[in-house]
């Protein structure tokens, strides 16, 4: 099993720590942003295997706003979102995500998508 480097997108630092937390319990390696446009200026030199994204983010863009930057600029690699609003599942999907998870996470479903990723 080769290690994932995550791209984090969460504005909330408890959820952070989750997902740092579950990311290297496995030997996965996460990079964390609060905000899309961060991600988005560090994102050629990230390099990321994955990508979780929180529906609500921190400044101006959203998560939706995100993936959709993400697969016109032809970014094929696996997005997670996840929300609490479970009413955004399909507008996620529809707009290119490969998953969508509700908060609060499971983490055993959240385990299955890494493994289900990892190469």
């Amino acid at each position: 099993m080769s290690a994932l480097k995550i791209l984090c997108i969460e504005d909330n630092e408890t959820n952070i720590s989750l997902m740092r937390r579950l990311a290297t319990r496995n030997d996965h390696h996460l990079i964390s942003y609060r905000s899309a446009e961060r991600a988005l200026e560090n994102f050629a030199v990230d390099q990321p295997n994955l990508i979780v994204i929180d529906y609500l983010l921190e400044g101006s863009l959203n998560g939706l706003q995100l993936v959709k930057i993400l697969r016109e600029q032809g970014h094929a690699l696996p997005i997670v979102m996840t929300s609490a609003f479970s009413d955004k599942k399909s507008e996620c999907l529809e707009a290119g995500c490969d998953v969508f998870i509700e908060k609060p996470i499971d983490i055993y479903r959240f385990f299955a998508i890494l493994e289900r990723y990892t190469h």
